[in-house]
């Protein structure tokens, strides 16, 4: 805990695994997502769905699928 009582975010995002993440930032207020997302130079609604499309591609890797045409089941929105 921090001197003023807060719990600081990166000691709990630490425990989380990559699959949490990406359910926590889907699920984040458009205002907290799109301040997330401009840090990295894009919106809130494709950030999403990159995250999402991220989450699948590492579990479709982890289990030992081919990525060979691959069907994600979220596209990101474009631009």
């Amino acid at each position: 805990m921090s001197n003023d009582g807060k719990f600081p975010i990166w000691a709990a995002v630490e425990l989380l695994d990559f699959g949490e993440i990406s359910n926590l930032f889907v699920g984040l207020d458009e205002p907290v997502a799109t301040v997330i997302a401009t840090e990295f130079g894009s919106g809130a609604r494709f950030m999403k769905g990159v995250v999402q499309c991220l989450n699948n591609l590492r579990n479709h890797v982890a289990h030992q699928s081919r990525l060979w045409n691959f069907y994600y089941p979220q596209n990101p929105p474009s631009r």
